[in-house]
């Protein structure tokens, strides 16, 4: 009985040390994707999608090749033919799994992204955690940059996404391609991530403004702040507001505390946006202070001017959005469904003249919890 279980067990442990998948494939047989640039072509009716790929030996840690990737263009009627084109060009597999980033064009975004991006959507190896951005000019030549920095253009551009999220109000916060699925499936407006070329910079500031899935207008910096207060997702960075000479030139608020909350009402069937704020932070500078001012003047100055430095970026970008780029990224028309189902049922068929016509009602209030030390 011994000597049974003892072979069952040797033979065992020779069927693990010889087995092996069958369909594995070797790392130096695989293109291993990490950015997508997708342009429209200036062949009519076709696009030019930029492929940045690593080398194989740069997973590897004894890499002997001088460069760590290399860019490929093909131009076709759609992701799915040109990626599986690739293939045999290369004489390598093309994966997605190491994907960093999709950058799409300018002129390809006006027309239309949903039509070229659902190759991207349906391929199980991409991530949904997949970030986006729209390029205003073309998006290959983002990848092609030569900058000045250890980085791939590829990893540089998420990072930059990211850490600008995170550090300042006029970066929208990144979309991933689960989010892009979603806004799809829901058919709800959205704002992505402005990406510009400057020479040998990459400028990441402002917004891309889609409706029913198409470009229709960029925001600005400070259109961007107003933005991000309606749609809710502000999280901390600095605030700046001139100040009376007789304070001092400017004075930043470093916000590390906000709330938002945005409702609809109706009243006398008409649309009111009710929009709530609340933001704390600490003084981080104030330029040229002037001597002689007290300390609760300066405060109850400061504030005020916070107040209404937000409320005038906030309903600029809310009566821009709605009266020139004809779009609900505010998520306005999902929240009047949820609160006034029957409204909503009898009047769906006029919303473009409801939210035309929709007045937005703010109540900002700006609490400075320290003004730090000074000189005196």
């Amino acid at each position: 009985m011994l000597k049974r279980t003892l072979l069952v067990i040797i033979i065992a442990l020779l069927i693990l040390l010889t087995a092996s998948c069958w369909d594995q494939i070797e790392i130096e047989r695989l293109a291993f994707i990490i950015g997508i640039a997708v342009d429209k072509a200036d062949e009519a009716d076709k696009i030019e999608v930029t492929y940045q790929i690593a080398h194989p030996e740069a997973f590897m840690e004894e890499s002997k090749s001088s460069e760590s990737y290399w860019n490929v263009s093909k131009i076709g009627n759609d992701l799915s033919e040109i990626t599986n084109s690739l293939s045999s060009n290369l004489y390598l597999k093309p994966t997605f799994e190491h994907c960093q980033i999709i950058l799409v064009g300018e002129d390809l975004a006006r027309e239309s992204m949903d039509k070229y991006l659902d190759f991207i959507i349906r391929t199980y190896d991409v991530r949904r955690r997949l970030k986006i951005g729209v390029v205003q000019g073309q998006a290959k030549d983002v990848l092609n940059m030569d900058l000045k920095s250890s980085m791939v253009p590829s990893l540089l551009v998420p990072e930059i996404m990211h850490n600008n999220t995170k550090e300042s109000f006029e970066m929208t916060d990144y979309m991933y391609l689960g989010n892009l699925h979603t806004a799809y499936v829901e058919k709800y407006d959205f704002i992505m991530p402005r990406i510009l070329v400057d020479k040998e910079k990459i400028v990441m500031r402002g917004g891309a403004v889609f409706n029913n899935f198409k470009l229709v207008g960029w925001l600005s910096g400070h259109e961007m702040i107003g933005a991000r207060f309606l749609r809710g997702d502000v999280g901390s960075g600095p605030l700046v507001v001139e100040l009376p000479a007789h304070l001092g030139e400017r004075i930043v608020l470093n916000v590390y505390e906000t709330s938002s909350k945005l409702r609809p009402e109706i009243q006398n069937d008409k649309l009111y946006i009710s929009l709530d704020i609340k933001v704390e932070g600490d003084v981080n500078e104030i330029i040229s202070p002037q001597e002689g001012v007290s300390k609760q003047e300066l405060m109850t100055t400061a504030t005020e001017m916070f107040e209404q430095y937000l409320e005038e970026r906030i309903v600029n970008t809310f009566n821009f959005t709605k009266s020139e780029l004809k779009s609900d990224p505010f998520r306005i028309k999902e929240k009047l469904q949820s609160y006034y189902p029957n409204y909503w049922s009898k009047n769906k068929d006029n919303w473009e003249e409801i939210y035309g016509s929709a007045d937005l009602i703010t109540d900002i209030k700006v609490r400075i919890r320290r003004m730090g030390e000074s000189k005196e």
